[in-house]
């Protein structure tokens, strides 16, 4: 029997775990190895076989179901938690099968919205409702070499990115009273303590709706090395040889010098209405703000130095605020530093800015505010900053910053006039939910809720109300829907379409590239802006022509900073050729990183030397 061991040791294609149960005496039924050896198997053994082990006997159930070989599994399997379980937890085997079973649940979702339009919204609300526990699973399939992986990586991402937003939403409901947080009721997102919820926190989180990959670590730390940094610049009051007198007024203003002098932040006074002056990352990294976003930055250094500065919702230009030992108030405007020390304003002196700018002396433009009203005037900027904006063009996370602040004002300040269920901020929210995130319908439906249990009955309530329902109820609609298909068969063409889906061309005129999802036998589009907009009249070849539907692949940006954006567009035949794959090295891979081509295609196909459309597509262009 010890040769009969000995020869399945030696053999790869027998598992070691295999082994120990075949060759366990009646005796010693664990097998020839001590337990402590086996469970230090078991940790590297696949958490299924693992599982089949254990339904051998009841002693290695014993050892299969072992606490330390499960947390073993569950860790190093599970990056991500909703809730992480504590380490001295009891119930590993059962948390293993909970998260387990959890993946499946994703899995199975995910592969169903890849595979169909209909229902796709209510798979994307059930994964985000696992929130953080759905993370991991998503991350997996983006890396998977599938034969749909432009389709997967693209609804993973949307997937992720609507996981994140349902977190970072539920980060802000944790300022709210708890009624309000038992009305909204998103689930189980972890709520943040009052004391842990910083200025530079919320801060972060309206980077964070935006940007998945934001890390308030890094902001953390950023903070922590200008502290660190300004300790040399910024007396100690607990020397021995401080000065007696207004050491605060001393402090703040050696601070002040430090950050708006010697370190180099300043008012964004060209490009002010760039969002990026009011995003604390951003900010951090280019050294330029406007008001609020610099008292933020001076606030958050000087709170670890030990200074107690105030915030100020002064009108139109945010300021900071310390008082000193006799009570004297200094006003510090962290915007303009003409002269470094110039920044710091007496009460009177912001009295009669009052005035100048015709305002009433009211007593709370002078005193501090709280978080919320803080993070509120922050958000309301950002809208204003998308307002400015010239150019929409390649600006989708422009329009999410401000689709985000909104979601803010929403939660923390439902009563606001700019948020009333008419008000046109209401209804631009509402309006981008349904056009282009219509998974972000648990919002709506909470946000209904809330506005119910705020407003007073009444007939005009009720009839505001009622329209905002009806989007909801319009965007499940849409979900639950078959949506009709229209097949278009080249084959029947008396003169087919010179070029097929999937095809990459480029436009003779414009000179950039795109890439084909759809075509239609002659000219569809309207006859009246659309026509001129196409130029369907000075073509060569009129509107009896194939135009096809063109996903483009655009530079945007400038200033040493440049990125890719899609596109989509109607081009005449006469205006395309086919690109050369060969002859532009880089071209799929430009589009493949792309995350939007996957609403379209599941992969680049090499052989053929186009992209391949997703399944339902392809019942439109049946022989493409």
């Amino acid at each position: 029997m010890m040769a009969a061991a000995a020869d399945d040791l030696d053999n790869d294609n027998v598992p070691l775990s295999a082994t120990l149960i075949n060759n366990s005496h009646p005796a010693n039924p664990r097998g020839c190895l001590p337990d402590d050896i086996i469970l230090e198997i078991l940790k590297h053994t696949e958490p299924l076989d693992a599982a089949r082990y254990g339904q051998c006997s009841s002693v290695w159930r014993s050892l299969c179901t072992n606490n330390p070989v499960w947390k073993h599994n569950a860790l190093d399997r599970w990056t991500c938690w909703a809730s992480k379980p504590a380490d001295n937890a009891g119930n590993w085997w059962e948390i293993f099968r909970d998260r387990h079973v959890k993946d499946r649940k994703v899995q199975h979702d995910l592969d169903q919205l890849i595979k169909s339009p209909k229902g796709r919204l209510r798979a994307m609300v059930r994964i985000s409702e696992l929130q953080e526990d759905a993370v991991d699973v998503l991350q997996r399939n983006a890396q998977m070499l599938t034969n749909d992986y432009l389709a997967r990586e693209y609804h993973v991402d949307r997937a992720l990115n609507l996981v994140n937003r349902r977190w970072v939403i539920g980060q802000w409901i944790s300022l709210c009273p708890q009624p309000v947080r038992e009305t909204l009721a998103l689930g189980q997102v972890p709520s943040v303590p009052s004391e842990e919820f910083t200025l530079e926190y919320g801060a972060f989180l309206l980077c964070k709706f935006v940007d998945r990959q934001a890390n308030f670590k890094d902001i953390s730390k950023q903070l922590d090395e200008l502290a660190e940094e300004a300790r040399a610049h910024v007396m100690d009051p607990d020397l021995p040889d401080a000065p007696e007198g207004n050491v605060i007024e001393v402090r703040a203003r050696q601070l002040y010098a430090f950050l708006f002098g010697i370190k180099g932040f300043g008012g964004a006074t060209n490009g002010f209405y760039d969002v990026e002056n009011s995003l604390i990352d951003r900010v951090l990294s280019r050294r330029m703000g406007i008001p609020i976003s610099l008292a933020l930055i001076y606030h958050a250094v000087g709170s670890r130095l030990g200074l107690d500065i105030e915030m100020i919702s002064f009108p139109q230009h945010f300021l900071a605020k310390v008082r000193t030992e006799d009570g004297r108030e200094w006003y510090i405007d962290c915007f303009k530093q003409p002269a470094v020390q110039d920044g710091f304003r007496s009460r009177s002196q912001c009295l009669e800015a009052l005035g100048d700018m015709h305002l009433a002396n009211r007593p709370e433009y002078l005193e501090p505010v709280g978080k919320s009203h803080i993070f509120g005037r922050m958000a309301s900027n950002i809208i204003t900053t998308v307002n400015h904006a010239r150019d929409a063009r390649g600006t989708q996370d422009l329009q999410l910053h401000a689709y985000g602040s909104m979601m803010l004002l929403l939660v923390l300040s439902p009563a606001s006039s700019h948020m009333q269920p008419i008000s046109p901020w209401r209804r631009f929210l509402y309006g981008i939910m349904s056009s282009e995130y219509p998974e972000d319908v648990w919002f709506g439906e909470a946000d209904l809720r809330l506005l119910r249990m705020q407003l007073k009955e009444g007939a005009r309530v009720r009839a505001d109300t009622e329209l905002l329902s009806n989007q909801i109820a319009e965007i499940w609609m849409m979900d639950d829907a078959q949506r009709p298909v229209i097949v278009k068969d080249r084959e029947a063409e008396d003169f087919p379409p010179t070029f097929k889906v999937g095809t990459l061309i480029r436009h003779l005129k414009y000179d950039y590239r795109g890439v084909i999802y759809g075509w239609d036998k002659t000219f569809a589009g309207d006859d009246g802006w659309w026509a001129r907009q196409v130029g369907v009249e000075t073509l060569r070849r009129g509107r009896n022509q194939p135009f096809y539907n063109v996903l483009s692949l655009d530079v945007v940006g400038g200033g040493g900073s440049t990125a890719t954006a899609t596109t989509l567009r109607y081009v005449a035949e006469e205006n395309m050729e086919a690109v050369d794959v060969n002859a532009l090295p880089g071209i799929v891979h430009a589009f493949e990183k792309n995350r939007e081509i996957g609403t379209y295609f599941k992969r680049w196909d090499k052989p053929l030397g186009r992209f391949v459309v997703t399944d339902f597509i392809r019942k439109t262009f049946v022989h493409d």
